[in-house]
């Protein structure tokens, strides 16, 4: 039903909950009418429906309207009173004052947010050149970060590092050294052992 883009303050919601049940119940009484042939057709095409305070605020003072330009024909076949009437508009118009208020305070605080804005660029643009200047008249010296320091230190994003890959090399555990040098042979059993070579140990026997 509301279509303002901030959130209501309690007192306009208030109103606006008071004032869409006296319209329900104007737009009942007049709908009757107008079935009963006291009220012309379309004679609510008017109205602007309840999508938002505002509204409900115009179709209250459209509804009382209606009552007062038609009263001496509907006066004793209505439900609704004169005085009725008196409330309905005070009511309307306290719902369209307070969607105004809020109209005009939000309109102030975005009026209020680019000047702000438009003061700290022209702050900035007049900083770089103050510090152009002493750059310039400082070059020998090199110190015009200590005499003018840059507004952009600290807001430059540091890369990330690269994730690691897990290929990190891992320290080769070392292999104590033997103490036995001994060579052995390994003898294959699936082979049969070699005789032992007695050519040297043994005389060369003649036949």
């Amino acid at each position: 039903m509301l279509g303002e883009s901030t959130q209501p303050s309690p007192a306009l919601v208030a109103l606006g909950n008071e004032g869409m049940a006296r319209r329900t119940v104007m737009v009942t009484d007049i709908s009757m009418l107008v079935s009963r042939g006291l009220l012309k057709e379309g004679i609510l095409s008017e109205l602007k429906g309840i999508n938002g305070y505002k509204n409900i605020g115009f179709d209250l003072f459209q509804l009382s309207d209606i009552y007062r330009k038609n009263w001496d024909t509907i006066a004793d076949r209505t439900s609704v009173k004169m005085e009725e009437l008196d409330q309905t508009e005070d009511l309307a118009d306290k719902i369209v004052t307070a969607v105004g208020e809020r109209e005009q305070a939000s309109q102030m605080t975005a009026e209020a947010t680019r000047d702000r804005q438009a003061a700290f660029t022209i702050y900035i643009n007049a900083y770089d050149e103050v510090r152009s200047v002493i750059g310039f008249l400082r070059r020998k010296q090199g110190d015009v970060d200590s005499i003018a320091p840059s507004l952009y230190v600290g807001r430059v994003a540091t890369k990330k590092k690269p994730a690691d890959s897990g290929d990190t090399p891992q320290t080769p555990v070392p292999v104590p050294p033997t103490t036995n040098q001994t060579n052995t042979t390994t003898t294959n059993p699936t082979q049969p052992a070699k005789a032992a070579d007695t050519s040297e140990s043994e005389p060369y026997m003649r036949s």
